[in-house]
């Protein structure tokens, strides 16, 4: 391997999967594998939302109080809301991510989907230092994929 190569810092993209199940009863066989939200969600309703999340924006209200990152300007190319019966599985694709970025897109969003006023572009032009959006079960969280230029070995 080169190097120059660095795990971290060579990557050029990140793909994440968060799974949430949503019905009534809680899992038995997922536990600990999805995030239970018995609540009705409305889907549609959550995927304007992560609409207006895609794209390059300053994305300080969605990153933790120690994230460490030079600069808060993200770059979101997916932002994917599928259903498959009880299940909604998000994926988010980025060059990179700042710290609990992915979990406070996806509890907005979920926050968005019971009926909560949050508006994405409100938020993302008070550019929170301590953000107020909704933190979502960080067990949940999957890095998928990192993707890499040719890598010489």
């Amino acid at each position: 391997v080169d190097e120059d190569f660095h795990a971290r810092f060579s990557c050029v993209a990140r793909h994440y999967k968060y799974g949430v199940l949503n019905r009534a009863s809680a899992p038995v066989l997922e536990k600990n594998r999805v995030w239970w939200v018995p609540q009705k969600l409305d889907v549609e309703s959550m995927r304007v939302a992560a609409k207006k999340l895609l794209g390059q924006h300053d994305f300080t209200s969605f990153r933790a109080s120690q994230c460490q990152a030079k600069s808060p300007i993200k770059t979101l190319d997916k932002l994917d809301i599928t259903v498959d019966d009880n299940h909604i599985i998000f994926e988010l694709s980025a060059r990179s991510f700042l710290h609990h970025m992915v979990r406070n897109i996806v509890g907005t969003l979920i926050e968005i989907g019971v009926g909560k006023p949050y508006d994405i572009d409100e938020i993302l032009s008070v550019y929170l230092t301590h953000p107020t959006v909704f933190l979502s079960d960080k067990t949940r969280n999957l890095l998928k994929n990192k993707n890499y230029e040719q890598v010489k070995c």
